[in-house]
């Protein structure tokens, strides 16, 4: 049909008719190329242009961040430099004057302690009146472990223990008082003496006597210059001062009063420690954790753990 069409058509519309289609064909080359090429030249410009965008983002970002970190260093030199011009009571309170001099103050818990002859006061951090507990004493000694803390009469027989609440136990000793230590449960060690001996009694958090004791001859065992509790009453490490061939010594036991202790010997003895000093006075022990403790000496100090509760062990020392 097309050929006879084409034969029907003068010589002069046949050329139009050929330049259409070269046209045509022209135009769909074209289309092609554009979908082709323009595309990828889209794709060139988005990322000429996300390139663009990133430089301008990282400009702009450095001087922030130089400027973020002056302000930071300039903070820092200020609050280096700073100096208290001020300072604001936040409550007070009087006490009779009466007491004079007499009266002590310990830091218990989140409050303070006002200790004296007559009683202790327990106060919060914001002066509230907790607690009072009346008592009478020549000369009280005191102990404090957290929340308990106990208070003896020097070289009388009188106990009070107390927690944050209040008056938890009271006892009488057998023999007059010289030092405490209280754990952090409330069970206190009690260091009694005697003409010829000392002894170190174990009460309850109530003020029972447990009848539980070490007792040290100052002629043989030397004099228990100071002693500390673990955090849970089980263990006990004393610093014993004594003379040998009239060389002055000192040696520190740890005590064991749990029944793994007691499977270890009467005397409860799971470790001591004489070498290091010989020539020494050890004049300060004390129990950090259950674990944790260390003794000072005129010299320098050394660390110990009980890990393992049968075997102590010396960890560090310094001096």
């Amino acid at each position: 049909m097309e050929d006879i069409f084409r034969y029907c058509l003068r010589p002069g519309d046949r050329e139009v008719i050929k330049v259409s289609d070269q046209e045509r064909e022209s135009r769909k080359r074209k289309l092609k190329e554009n979908v082709i090429f323009g595309e990828k030249e889209n794709t060139e410009e988005e990322e000429q242009e996300g390139r663009s965008r990133a430089s301008i983002r990282r400009k702009l970002s450095l001087p922030l961040v130089f400027l973020l970190l002056f302000f930071l260093g300039l903070l820092f030199f200020f609050y280096s430099k700073r100096r208290f011009s001020r300072i604001s009571t936040r409550w007070t309170t009087a006490f009779s004057d009466k007491e004079g001099s007499s009266q002590e103050y310990f830091s218990f818990a989140d409050g303070v302690v006002k200790l004296s002859k007559d009683g202790a006061s327990y106060l919060s951090k914001t002066g509230k009146l907790i607690w009072n507990q009346a008592y009478e004493m020549g000369s009280p000694v005191v102990s404090i472990n957290g929340d308990f803390m106990a208070i003896g009469e020097k070289s009388g027989s009188k106990l009070f223990i107390l927690s944050t609440s209040g008056l938890v136990g009271q006892g009488e000793s057998p023999l007059p008082i010289e030092k405490l230590s209280i754990s952090g449960k409330g069970v206190v060690y009690a260091l009694l003496s005697d003409k010829d001996s000392t002894y170190i009694t174990v009460f309850s958090k109530e003020g029972r006597n447990l009848d539980i004791g070490i007792r040290s001859v100052m002629s043989g065992d030397g004099f228990p210059m100071d002693f500390s509790t673990s955090k849970d009453g089980e263990e006990l490490l004393v610093a014993f001062s004594y003379l040998e061939q009239s060389v002055l010594k000192s040696r520190v036991v740890f005590y064991n009063f749990s029944s793994l202790g007691k499977n270890v010997g009467a005397d409860r003895v799971v470790g001591g420690f004489t070498d290091n000093f010989s020539g020494k006075i050890v004049g300060r022990v004390h129990f950090f954790t259950n674990e944790e403790s260390f003794v000072a000496y005129n010299g320098g100090l050394s660390f110990f753990s009980t890990r393992v509760k049968t075997s102590p062990e010396e960890k560090n020392r310094k001096g």
